[in-house]
């Protein structure tokens, strides 16, 4: 598996605000994602980034990884995230209306001779996600 693309854990400070606290940005380890985990890191919180590792990291970081599916970026593929997702905040709200306005794969985009784009890969992943949508949902 490429380096690059791990989870990253920061280990809580000796002492601070949020201590045996654990602190979870979806993101990487980039820009403001960088900047939350820095923060939160500084108050003492355990702070788990899931994503893309983009940049050097403090030494203190250690990295953990998934053996899941992932598209050509390097991101996980798991519908049961989005299962879980939709699940918990129908039970907690009840059903309601929501949209999911980001859900996509990034593969390769072949074009064969005719013009044509074989995507069986982007096919299946957003097949699963739609399946897993629905049968998560209380209206289903």
């Amino acid at each position: 598996m490429n380096e690059s693309k791990r989870v990253a854990v920061v280990s809580p400070a000796a002492d601070g605000h949020f201590r045996d606290r654990r602190v979870v940005l979806i993101g990487g380890t980039s820009g403001i994602g960088a900047a939350i985990g820095e923060r939160f890191a500084a108050l003492g919180a355990s702070v788990i980034v899931a994503g893309l590792r983009s940049r050097e990291i403090p030494p203190r970081w250690k990295f953990v990884s998934r053996e899941v599916p992932r598209t050509d970026m390097g991101w996980e593929v798991d519908a049961q995230g989005l299962y879980d997702v939709l699940s918990r905040v129908w039970r907690d709200y009840g059903p309601l209306p929501l949209y999911v306005t980001e859900n996509g794969a990034a593969y390769a985009d072949e074009v064969a001779a005719d013009g044509t784009v074989a995507d069986p890969l982007r096919v299946e992943y957003l097949d699963s996600h739609f399946r897993t949508a629905h049968r998560a949902s209380p209206m289903a």
